[in-house]
């Protein structure tokens, strides 16, 4: 609620816009392509985000007690953030353009989602056995998200199209999309032959 207000704050000091009049901006639109196209990419697991300082603040402790709970709270939500990024980004993105309410539900929904499990927990203990265990399953339904966000910036590159006058915007931004993929790719093959020679 916090971020929300935050939120409506900011778009207070700017220009009123409704959830769909962005997408008649070819550069929003193009943003949206890049954004998408590289959380796609973190999905595939050709990169991971990283937290600053995320090894450190992994192995704080924090005090028993309400203070000390809601700070383990504040913790697990910035040690969370390099995986729910994709995910996060998207939903934070349709907030940025929506109406007021719409904000304050994606950001309490956000934060019950966050929530949810240490909140079900510790009404029903019990439930602790049902919670699934980390493993390779995760790994599929990484890509089958990638594949989703994909997707996505196929249709949005298609809304693009019918936005700018000729082929050359097109051209630019399917060459930025092909250096991106490029640079992360050779980044990645870097390290890993780095890790087999040295």
């Amino acid at each position: 609620v916090a971020l929300g207000f935050v939120v409506l704050i900011f778009k207070s000091l700017g220009t009123q816009v409704g959830w769909g009049f962005q997408l008649q901006s070819p550069n929003f639109i193009a943003l949206m392509i890049i954004t998408l196209f590289i959380f796609a990419l973190n999905m595939f697991g050709l990169f991971e985000f990283s937290t600053p300082g995320g090894k450190k603040l992994g192995n704080i402790q924090t005090k028993d007690g309400f203070v000390g709970d809601f700070l383990s709270g504040v913790l697990a939500t910035i040690l969370s953030t390099p995986c729910s990024a994709p995910l996060l980004g998207t939903a934070l993105t349709f907030a940025f353009t929506s109406t007021h309410l719409t904000i304050f539900l994606v950001f309490i929904m956000i934060g019950l989602g966050l929530a949810s499990p240490f909140i079900l927990t510790g009404f029903f203990p019990s439930l602790v056995s049902f919670i699934p265990k980390p493993g390779h399953w995760m790994n599929h339904v990484k890509k089958f998200l990638g594949l989703t966000l994909i997707l996505t910036a196929l249709w949005l590159f298609d809304v693009y199209n019918a936005l700018v006058d000729g082929s050359g915007h097109l051209i630019k931004l399917a060459t930025l999309l092909v250096f991106i993929f490029s640079g992360i790719t050779l980044k990645k093959k870097k390290k890993w032959m780095g890790g087999v020679f040295f």
